[in-house]
């Protein structure tokens, strides 16, 4: 190699070990002490606090799927309540029927009585009739959401004298007592009819009446020995479900569907997708997970990623007639992990400065615990000066106090020495 590229070569690799040397190697001991266990705290504490942060977060994961699963069972407890009330008020219903066709079973005579309905009736179904007029009167008269109360029959079957029997009353009548008879023709074809049919329930989709009120009607079976004899139909208000409308200030953007097996929503929250199909208001993809879920009979939570961010769903389900509801709460998805993320960033700062902390005060109690240090190393340069004239005060029995020790001894030698 020529001299003057050795000479270059040896200048760059003192000026290496100039630069390492000047990075720890010149630092005092207290701040090389400092450094080091900052560093090694940092990096125990910051892996223990990622470690509670990630069990935290799984923890308040699976208390937030408990809230809204809870909200979703609780829901479908007050669907149930509002389809005991239906049920309840065509028990009175059905359970004078049941009675009347008993009776008649054994003969039925010429009627004497006038009805309130059609034709002329016996003792036994006058005395029926009243019973279920009055029924109809009450159910409306106590029910602000019952908007129309009607008892179908099939001909001949309230009377085999009389062909046409369909009582139905609105809430104007209540005061009058008074009603309407429909004729076979006018119901023998309508869904909520024709659906009862099988032996259940049947809830219609919503629909707008002639005063622009948002309705659905619901019929009820009436079957005697297993044969259908008519429906109550029971024409409702949507404001019967307004008990979904749950609202959570730490939610806002929440709302839930009450969703039929053809998932068409029957009630929602958000009152402009009432009567729509999932299919019409979520993605493609969004809708194929939703309803391959529905195929099931458990409740579950899942997620779909739509136009405006991706949403969080669970859902709950529900027996209706021969149909199965679902109760779907949901919410955005960034919305959901708000509480999770905010907590998740509090913790984290709290540790960080925690750590930060604990990392100064270990460095000032080092700088405290070795500035004896200072001293001796300042004794020391004295001595290599030629002085003799120091004092070592430092009586600890640690290691810097041999130290010490050490020191004074060593003086006192030389100062023998010179003396002899």
């Amino acid at each position: 190699m020529k001299p003057g590229r050795e000479k270059k070569e040896r200048k760059k690799k003192e000026k290496r070990l100039d630069v390492k040397g000047n990075t720890l190697g010149s630092k005092k001991l207290s701040t090389k002490l400092g450094i080091i266990c900052g560093i090694v705290l940092f990096v125990c504490m910051m892996g223990s606090n990622l470690l509670s942060i990630s069990r935290f977060t799984n923890g308040l994961n699976l208390a937030m799927n408990a809230q809204f699963n809870k909200i979703s069972e609780e829901n479908v407890l007050k669907i149930q309540t509002v389809l005991d009330q239906c049920e309840q008020i065509s028990a009175t219903v059905d359970f004078e029927l049941q009675r009347l066709f008993a009776v008649q079973a054994g003969g039925v005579g010429e009627g004497t009585i006038t009805s309130r309905v059609n034709g002329m009736l016996t003792p036994d179904q006058k005395e029926a009739e009243d019973i279920i007029l009055n029924a109809i009167w009450s159910a409306l008269d106590s029910n602000d959401n019952l908007e129309g109360v009607g008892v179908f029959l099939e001909p001949y079957t309230f009377s085999p004298n009389i062909q046409h029997y369909g009582p139905y009353a609105v809430r104007t009548d209540v005061a009058a007592r008074t009603l309407e008879n429909f004729t076979y023709d006018r119901y023998e074809t309508r869904p909520y009819y024709v659906d009862t049919k099988g032996g259940y329930m049947s809830f219609m989709d919503a629909y707008i009446d002639t005063n622009g009120t948002l309705m659905y009607s619901i019929g009820v079976p009436i079957q005697y020995n297993g044969q259908f004899k008519g429906i109550v139909l029971l024409d409702i208000r949507s404001d019967i479900f307004s008990m979904l409308d749950t609202v959570d200030e730490n939610y806002p953007s929440m709302y839930i569907d009450l969703v039929r097996s053809n998932h068409n929503i029957i009630y929602s929250t958000h009152t402009d997708t009432i009567g729509s199909n999932l299919k019409e208001i979520i993605t493609e993809k969004g809708y194929t997970e939703l309803s391959n879920r529905f195929n099931g009979t458990a409740a579950f939570h899942t997620e779909t990623k739509e136009a405006d961010g991706t949403y969080v769903h669970y859902a709950s389900p529900i027996q209706v007639g021969n149909e199965q509801w679902w109760v779907k709460t949901s919410l955005p998805e960034k919305e959901y992990s708000a509480a999770v993320i905010s907590i998740r960033m509090i913790t984290l700062v709290v540790a960080v400065l925690s750590v930060l902390v604990i990392g100064a005060l270990v460095m000032a109690a080092l700088k405290k615990m070795l500035n004896p240090l200072t001293d001796l190393e300042k004794a020391a340069n004295t001595m290599a000066a030629g002085s003799l004239n120091v004092n070592i005060d430092y009586e600890s029995e640690d290691e810097i106090g041999s130290l010490a020790a050490c020191m004074r001894t060593m003086m006192e030698r030389v100062r023998n020495i010179i003396d002899d």
